[in-house]
């Protein structure tokens, strides 16, 4: 952990550099560095060793390493560019030549067949790299790359991105007994999803959905390929591929909800338990919610369940759906909080599982065939 931020970047010096390069993969590279850079400062060095070059973009809370690219060195070198300017150049070349990157006293040169374009060369000191130092991580493991991914592509409906309770603000990674439990509550609604680890130290971090760095880690993740390299410190998160492209993120710095004290695996508490086809369930809600996006009453009952709008003025509101289940019980909902439950808790599993506690008044959402929990409160009547 920690070799793609050990390349010698500091002090940022633009030195002499010429390379000739795939056009795409160098487009794509800028892409992935500029998630890391900020608005009023979006600049990023490009820099070579041996024989590939790499990006590197950094901003307040992120530094993005690109993966290693393939070129043809003619000299070695590490230049600061603006990355906006440089890759509305680079994506409008295409076909299969390589394209020239050099640069002068004052300004990079792009060439590419009979067309030629000249950059300012951004001084010493205006690229950051902040964070582009050596740091103890003191929990790393390696997760499979897919089932992160999904976990936080469906997690991500329930983390809030501006919340006054600031600690709420992203995903949380808790680690203990040889798993990663991933959490994400907005307040109404809480998911939790859990993947299994080895050699892994207990610990609890956030990863804030501000600033684009579960953005910019979803991203790699869907190129990732089996599985990943994932480390953490008090302040920073970093995720490295083998093919050298890596991030770095800050965390958020306060102490995270006891998550486990509302979310219980099945069986592990008191209460009904009722399952149902997941599609047939998600068609009554979008049904009933077109006339009414208040609360909507459940009556369970063994074999069957009647949905309907708990407004007496409007009586058209009601559905009929069979279930599995012994639950005779009837409670209230907000049919919208419950949708966005179902997507987020059990992607694009057959069936749901629904179990209700009457003595506390919360409903939980499991997943049957994946690892994932969600729970949310039911409304008043």
């Amino acid at each position: 952990m920690g070799k793609a931020f050990s390349k010698e970047l500091k002090p940022v010096r633009n030195t002499e550099m010429n390379i000739n390069i795939s056009p795409s993969a160098l487009y794509n590279a800028l892409t992935s560095v500029a998630l890391a850079c900020d608005k009023d400062q979006p600049n990023c060095l490009l820099a070579t060793e041996e024989d590939y070059a790499f990006a590197v973009g950094s901003g307040h809370s992120m530094e993005y390493t690109s993966r290693n690219i393939k070129c043809e060195v003619v000299e070695h070198g590490i230049i600061g560019v603006h990355v906006s300017d440089f890759m509305n150049i680079v994506k409008g070349f295409r076909g299969s030549d390589s394209i020239n990157v050099r640069s002068g006293d004052k300004s990079v040169i792009v060439s590419y067949q009979l067309s030629v374009y000249e950059l300012p060369l951004i001084p010493q000191g205006e690229v950051p790299v902040s964070m582009h130092e050596q740091v103890d991580f003191d929990n790393v493991c390696t997760i499979d790359s897919d089932m992160l991914h999904d976990h936080l592509a469906s997690l991500d409906r329930c983390a809030p991105q501006q919340d006054v309770r600031y600690t709420l603000n992203g995903i949380n990674f808790d680690f203990s007994n040889d798993k990663l439990n991933l959490v994400a509550t907005n307040g109404q609604i809480m998911s939790v999803a859990e993947i299994p680890v080895e050699n892994c130290k207990g610990g609890s971090y956030t990863v804030p959905k501000g600033g684009d760095v579960l953005g910019a880690l979803k991203k790699m993740l869907s190129t990732a390929g089996e599985e990943v390299d994932i480390g953490f410190s008090h302040n920073f998160i970093q995720v490295e591929l083998t093919n050298g492209e890596a991030l770095r993120g800050r965390l958020i710095d306060g102490r995270y909800v006891d998550w486990r004290r509302v979310m219980q695996p099945i069986g592990d508490d008191e209460g009904e338990l009722v399952v149902f086809k997941r599609l047939e369930l998600l068609n009554v809600l979008d049904r009933l919610t077109t006339v009414s996006l208040k609360t909507l009453r459940i009556n369970l009952f063994p074999g069957q369940a009647t949905f309907q709008l708990a407004q007496k003025a409007i009586n058209s509101g009601t559905e009929i759906m069979m279930c599995q289940g012994n639950a005779t019980i009837e409670f209230g909902i907000n049919p919208t909080l419950l949708k966005d439950i179902l997507n987020a808790t059990c992607g694009h599993e057959e069936e749901v599982a629904i179990k209700i506690q009457s003595i506390n008044g919360l409903i939980k959402v499991l997943a049957r065939e994946t690892n994932r929990i969600g729970g949310i409160m039911p409304c008043k009547l």
